[in-house]
């Protein structure tokens, strides 16, 4: 983005400059107006997105019960089966005690339905953080869109954080003023590098994040 210089020039009101300029600000408005309209609807289609992941993990979790369940009707099944070879087997006094057979049975399945929940643990963690991540790279992607970066702007050497940030918010304040940009909403700003110790050293750029990508388009072409 190009230097910014204040200063302006006068020049004598009449009717046909305030229709004018009446008509501008009106078309301004809409224009931003629906920027805005623009950006919600992206971000109602991206929380909507999330809740399709959200109802996908919701199915997961609800075939890893019915999982659960199959298992325990198998252990139960299997227990019984077992219970009457055992009777059997006393019966006819051979094999292994009844005790063995039942104690073995439930340590095999009770290993798998615990194998089978810690693979199911696993792959939901894998996914929601999968969807986190995509949430944010998006973010990201959304504010490197609506930010411009801006050079030059004197920059204060106050010991006291808050008071630097408030002399940059107005500083800023009055460069959009200057550029007849007084509309555009700055959602963030940021010094960008290591602040420096000297205090004739050239000030940091400024990372501005707006509320639309419109309004960047509008500084930048000023």
């Amino acid at each position: 983005m190009q230097r910014l210089s204040s200063g302006s020039s006068e020049i004598a009101p009449n009717d046909n400059q305030d229709s004018h300029k009446g008509n501008k600000t009106g078309n301004e408005s809409a224009r931003v107006s629906a920027e805005i309209k623009s950006e919600l609807t992206r971000t109602i289609a991206v929380v909507a997105d999330l809740k399709k992941e959200v109802d996908h993990i919701g199915g997961r979790i609800e075939q890893c019960e019915e999982k659960a369940d199959e298992n325990k009707r198998g252990l139960d099944s299997s227990i019984g089966s077992k219970l009457v070879e055992m009777e059997t087997r006393i019966m006819n006094k051979e094999g292994p005690k009844w005790s063995e057979i039942v104690s073995s049975e439930v340590k095999s399945h009770m290993t798998q339905a615990a194998t089978d929940i810690v693979t199911a643990k696993t792959e939901l963690q894998n996914q929601a953080r999968a969807i986190i991540e995509d949430k944010q790279e998006q973010d990201e992607i959304n504010k490197r869109r609506c930010s411009v970066i801006i050079h030059g702007l004197a920059e204060s050497f106050d010991g006291d954080a808050g008071a630097r940030t408030e002399e940059d918010e107005e500083a800023i304040v009055n460069l959009l003023h200057e550029i007849s940009c007084d509309e555009v909403s700055v959602n963030d700003t940021v010094r960008l590098g290591r602040k420096p110790t000297d205090n004739s050293a050239s000030p940091r750029p400024v990372l501005l994040t707006l509320a639309s990508e419109g309004q960047k388009d509008k500084i930048l072409s000023r």
